[in-house]
């Protein structure tokens, strides 16, 4: 996983550290595809930490489903997202 250039110019190292981990770790696919049969990534169009970009990797490492949600911000509760509802029809 990526973190988003403009991003690292804008928070500068600090966000780096908090990310390293995510981008450092490997991800056995294998082993997380064997815990489900379906997947769901869900990103906001606008998120200024997780790029786009990132959706590539997981389509084709988990043959995911791609959700991607209008002016979200980041998927956290500093940024008023408490919620996820869009996501309901998926878990029907």
């Amino acid at each position: 996983m990526k973190l988003d250039e403009e991003t690292i110019k804008e928070e500068g190292e600090e966000v780096v550290a908090i990310a390293k981990p995510w981008m450092e770790t490997p991800i056995n696919w294998e082993k997380v595809k064997s815990h489900c049969g379906d997947f769901i990534c869900i990103f906001s169009d606008n998120d200024p930490y997780v790029p786009l970009s990132n959706k590539k990797l997981f389509r084709e490492k988990l043959n995911t489903t791609i959700l991607i949600l209008k002016n979200r911000y980041h998927f956290d509760e500093g940024h008023g997202i408490k919620k996820l509802p869009e996501i309901l029809r998926f878990l029907k």
